[in-house]
């Protein structure tokens, strides 16, 4: 069983002092394009060809994010085309809230079924919140308070460094647990449950991978 801590303070760094290295980024400052992200600063390709890497929703780019151009009524991702060669990392991207909105990312997701099998974190405008997904079942590992304002962006921090899993907002802790269970090695966005009409429009921006 995941040992879960919800912690509303900043923890002590329990990650490496060793000056990260960058492993991706993705600005998103390229022409506006509604059906696809295309592909990252560093030259990794968003979506295929890993298998089912969007559902529901479609991604896009518009006005220097990435952005859900046409919203679905389930749980969708976008995966980055870049096997990580280690699993302590560090994810960082900015969003820009939007009432309503149910956003967040993805990381450890495994080769060939990433959408299936993964851990994803979520902002929805009460709470910060950690799922893992084995085989499609999802289960929650905790979740904390978290008010949000409209039209206001963030920073979401996901650091994963062994088995631990630590998620910031604007560099404050407000998740920390330990699980094990999915051990992949891909990390991307994720559009959560919102209505298909009205649509409620994600924004991501400056979407960075390091190491930890």
């Amino acid at each position: 069983m995941a040992t879960n801590i919800i912690l509303p303070a900043k923890l002590p760094r329990l990650y490496s002092c060793v000056r990260p290295s960058l492993l991706a980024y993705d600005s998103f400052t390229r022409s506006d394009n509604a059906l696809n992200i295309g592909y990252s600063d560093t030259g990794q390709k968003w979506g295929d060809p890993i298998a089912a890497a969007t559902t529901a929703a479609v991604f896009g780019i518009a006005n220097h994010m990435a952005y859900t151009s046409a919203e679905g009524d389930s749980g969708s991702y976008i995966f980055l085309n870049h096997k990580l060669p280690t699993n302590d990392v560090i994810v960082s991207c900015d969003f820009l809230w939007v009432t309503d909105a149910n956003i967040g990312m993805v990381c450890k997701g495994e080769a060939n079924t990433p959408s299936a099998n993964h851990y994803m974190m979520r902002i929805n405008g009460t709470d910060v919140a950690i799922w893992k997904r084995i085989n499609t079942v999802f289960t929650a590992l905790g979740s904390q308070a978290f008010a949000t304002n409209n039209g206001q962006k963030y920073n979401i921090k996901i650091i994963t460094v062994g088995t631990e899993i630590i998620i910031k907002v604007d560099e404050v802790t407000y998740i920390s647990i330990r699980d094990g269970d999915v051990k992949g090695s891909y990390v991307g966005l994720r559009s959560g449950n919102t209505p298909a009409t009205p649509a409620i429009n994600k924004r991501w921006g400056n979407f960075t991978i390091t190491t930890a």
